[in-house]
């Protein structure tokens, strides 16, 4: 990553490049141009020093040229830029694509998508500090006096010896000694002495403490908020107050540290992502909100997005806080019972807001509701409008009541009118009957007159006969 030298803010940068190694087929799948691709230098002589030094560290540095052309390994540099490149006379940000002399992309656009994360800002400077920077001396320091310590303790455990020149002695013997060597000499004696070396790593030691005091101090980091023995706890002679004391200023570090990361680095990164959301998103969509579905619709939406980071890096610890906060809410209860209007339902939510949050919860909407949001007290019914209503509801009984009067009157009248053309019904059916009774009996009837005069007329002309012979 590079960057122009003379800016302060990432906003304003003029110029930005981001430079990674791709291979060439990497850059082809992208679309580019094979001709340009395939003719391009993977020459390493801007290659910087840490590399170098990173891959000689761990082994990793990789001088075997490609088994092919396709797995050549090229710069490629992302580069946004301020330039005139239509020649009117203003800097435009146009995204440049370039690797080597050759030029794949060149178009304008509207700002870099880079973001940066420091630890610890510098004023008038764009790239601030980290944790290495505020250590790299004290660990070097550590290194070589540890170094060192080491380097007596060798000295102390084998020391030099002292051989008498004219002496007989092999001197082969000596530089390679060997537990249970032995060393020809013709003089034991006077030939062969120790030089004794004092060991004086103690000091060694005491200053690899004091080091480390050092580093916990400017990193924030120590043994105290990293958790502490029960031992180390009866050594020291802090105290619980002292302890605490000490946890809450390694705290306070690691929260400005935070803090930093946040304002400086995550808040730019909500930023374009708000902003890609804005320019690319172009239809409605559904997102999970506290367990509920939300439609959303980004085209709408601002393309500034306000976001504060609140760590709270103030003096007091939490219990402090709680402290301060519980002696707050009892004055503020005695001055609103002596007081009337004083203490408004929106100062009692607030208070008890900052209670929870510095409780350890981060959602105090779950014990307490905002009096804003809370739903409006029942109105007090007027009593002109109270008699008013009394009276319609008593009219409205009675027109109820008559109405169900009338309802059962034409409901009787209904049976009664039922029961009648039932009635003729059934009168109508048993006329019936009888007149086809009557019918019956005087269609036998004739039948039989009919038979008996049949049978007379019969017995006549028989009758007739038989005088007539």
């Amino acid at each position: 990553m590079r960057t122009s030298k003379e800016s302060r803010l990432i906003e304003d940068l003029r110029y930005i490049e981001h430079r990674e190694e791709k291979t060439i087929s990497d850059l082809i799948s992208l679309g580019y141009d094979r001709k340009k691709v395939e003719q391009l230098s993977d020459d390493l002589n801007n290659i910087t020093e840490e590399p170098i030094e990173r891959g000689d560290y761990d082994d990793s540095w990789d001088t075997i040229p490609a088994p092919e052309k396709s797995q050549r390994v090229v710069d490629l540099q992302d580069v946004y830029m301020r330039v005139d490149f239509d020649g009117d006379g203003v800097a435009e940000y146009r995204h440049i694509v370039k690797s080597g002399s050759y030029i794949f992309e060149n178009e304008v656009c509207d700002g870099h998508p880079f973001a940066m994360f420091d630890c610890l800002l510098m004023p008038y400077k764009l790239v601030g500090i980290g944790i290495y920077d505020l250590l790299e001396d004290l660990q070097r320091i550590k290194t070589a006096v540890t170094r060192q310590v080491l380097d007596n303790l060798y000295m102390a455990n084998n020391p030099r010896k002292l051989v008498n020149a004219n002496s007989n002695t092999d001197l082969d013997a000596l530089i390679h000694a060997q537990p249970n060597g032995i060393v020809l000499t013709d003089d034991v004696q006077g030939s062969v002495s120790e030089l004794v070396t004092p060991f004086v790593g103690q000091a060694g030691l005491s200053m690899l403490d004091y080091y480390s005091t050092v580093r916990d101090g400017r990193s924030g980091v120590s043994s105290f908020n990293q958790g502490l023995t029960g031992g180390e706890l009866s050594k020291s002679a802090l105290g619980s107050e002292g302890v605490e004391s000490l946890l809450n200023q390694g705290q306070q570090r690691i929260e400005l540290i935070a803090r930093n990361l946040a304002e400086g680095g995550l808040k730019r990164v909500w930023s374009l992502m708000l902003k890609c959301i804005t320019q690319h998103m172009n239809r409605h969509d559904q997102i999970m909100v506290d367990g509920e579905w939300l439609a959303i619709n980004p085209r709408a939406w601002a393309t500034k997005y306000d976001m504060t980071v609140s760590v709270g890096i103030g003096t007091a610890s939490k219990k402090e806080q709680v402290q301060n906060l519980m002696l707050i809410g009892n004055a503020v209860q005695q001055a609103g019972g002596a007081i009337p209007g004083l203490v408004a339902p929106e100062n009692v939510y607030n208070l008890l807001s900052k209670l929870i949050k510095a409780s350890g919860e981060h959602n105090p909407d779950q014990y307490i509701t905002n009096p804003q949001n809370a739903p409006p007290p029942p109105q007090q019914p007027d009593p002109g409008m109270a008699k008013v209503q009394a009276e319609s509801q008593a009219k409205m009984a009675e027109l109820q009541q008559k109405g169900q009067l009338q309802a059962q009157k034409q409901q009787g009248d209904v049976e009664v009118e039922r029961m009648r053309q039932e009635y003729q019904a059934q009168e109508t059916q048993a006329r019936t009957q009888l007149e086809a009774e009557r019918n019956r009996m005087q269609a036998q009837n004739d039948l039989a007159l009919a038979r008996e005069k049949a049978n007379l007329e019969y017995q006549l002309a028989m009758a007739k006969a038989q005088m007539a012979q």
